[in-house]
């Protein structure tokens, strides 16, 4: 019992060694992220479902965006792309140009990228990249008021409070960022503009088929953010304001036509999660975007890739992959199932070692001695020797006959006798005997004769 017990302390500290390097997180609680398959709070899952119910053809994107211009069961032109940045796995230099050619073919992109909101998933996203991956697919660049206001202060020599609440103030670029009154006074003051916990809206401030029945559209921000203006455009020759963030009125919603087809970019990464999809008139918003810019045979297509959701090896991934966990952990049930049922679950005890005596010697030659004869040969044997000993004894030659003068030995009990008699004419015959008997007898002769 007590070896047990050890053995299962053993296995406990074991498990619990296993535990702390492969699956513990101090502090860490499960964030959803924001990809088609999530059930969360910022997941799409319930857009996913509310488009297969519309029978709207949708696509879970697992590849980098070089795959969009390869991959045949999607339409030429005419689908929907849905990319929710920053992303948690790097864009590379090289999925930029067939982005941008994909787009220009005919197809739309709506792009949500977390400017003005800080969803919790911003943690585990690459934020070092972010506006330089933003840069490089929508040809803008972004800037906070702060840094414009800063600018502008250092161009005129005055100090940042006293710069003018005017509608544009200008930056370092020799630009003119728009930078409404309330942003540039919420800029001032040294609290965030968006606080943690809070909701943030999207107000249209033209009318467009885009936000056709769109009165606000709702975000949400886990954490405290900044707000960000429009400081340049790279490549962009035209871009087209949509919306407004209501509590600053900076622009957070842009249109920029490429070629045949679309670039929508919104500055709030939640606009259509599942916490808000039917908040405010973010479904209006979906629909009308499905009216204008999804095509006969056309798909939504959600950026799961660069979200961490691949089809291509992903070391971390598949650490992360929760049927590896309940794999392992199946494993090792078994095994500590093992340890503590099985018989045969330690090794067996080592014996001391012994110095090997005569005794030995003579217990080994006849285990072997008795695994080469057979059992007529060796009873047979045990007679002739006793039968020797009696003749030397009594001074006879070899092989003299004894069995008469046996008979007349009055020491010798008379059943012994005739059972030593009859054992020897049976082996002699080949056939064979009860050897423990024979041995008994034998032994009982040996002590009446002497």
């Amino acid at each position: 019992m007590r070896d047990r017990l050890v053995t299962l302390l053993g296995a406990l500290l074991a498990l619990a060694i296993i535990y702390a390097l492969f699956f513990q997180r101090g502090g860490e609680r499960p964030v959803a992220k924001p990809l088609s398959t999530e059930a969360g709070q910022n997941g799409y899952l319930a857009l996913w479902n509310w488009l297969e119910r519309e029978h709207v053809k949708v696509v879970s994107l697992r590849n980098r965006y070089t795959a969009l211009l390869d991959d045949s069961s999607l339409a030429e032109s005419g689908n929907v792309l849905i990319v929710t940045m920053p992303f948690r796995t790097d864009l590379r230099a090289s999925e930029v140009p067939p982005f941008d050619q994909w787009i220009r073919r005919g197809n739309t992109v709506l792009l949500l990228a977390a400017l003005d909101d800080s969803p919790e998933w911003l943690a585990t996203a690459n934020q070092a990249g972010f506006q330089e991956e933003l840069a490089e697919l929508t040809a803008l660049r972004f800037t906070t008021p702060r840094a414009v206001l800063r600018a502008r202060a250092a161009q005129g020599g005055t100090k940042a409070e006293d710069a003018d609440e005017d509608a544009e103030l200008e930056a370092e670029t020799g630009e003119k960022p728009r930078v409404p009154p309330a942003a540039a006074a919420a800029a001032r003051s040294r609290s965030p503009p968006i606080s943690a916990r809070t909701k943030i809206e999207l107000e249209p401030i033209a009318e467009h088929p885009l936000l056709e029945g769109v009165k606000s559209l709702p975000g949400y921000s886990d954490d405290v953010s900044e707000i960000w203006v429009l400081r340049d455009t790279l490549r962009a020759k035209l871009v087209l304001r949509l919306a407004t963030e209501s509590t600053t009125g900076v622009d957070a919603f842009w249109q920029v036509p490429r070629s045949r087809g679309q670039l929508l970019i919104s500055a709030s990464g939640s606009l259509l999660v599942n916490r808000n999809i039917g908040e405010g008139d973010a479904r209006e918003l979906v629909r009308n975007l499905l009216r204008y810019h999804l095509g006969a045979g056309g798909a939504v297509i959600f950026d799961d890739m660069h979200q961490g959701l691949s089809s291509l090896y992903d070391a971390s991934a598949l650490l992360n992959d929760a049927r590896l966990r309940y794999t392992i952990w199946f494993v090792l049930a078994a095994w500590l199932v093992y340890i503590l049922g099985s018989s045969n679950r330690l090794a067996p005890p080592r014996m001391p070692r012994r110095v090997p005596r005569q005794g030995d010697f003579v217990a080994a030659a006849g285990g072997f001695m008795a695994r080469r004869l057979d059992r007529r040969a060796a009873g047979l044997l045990l007679i002739e020797e006793w039968l020797d000993e009696v003749r030397h004894a009594r001074g006879l030659p070899p092989r003299a006959a004894l069995w008469a003068e046996l008979e007349a030995t009055p020491t010798l009990a008379r059943r012994v006798y005739e059972e030593l008699h009859a054992a020897h004419r049976t082996l002699t015959n080949g056939r064979a005997v009860d050897l423990v008997r024979l041995h008994n007898n034998l032994k009982e002769a040996r002590g009446a004769i002497g």
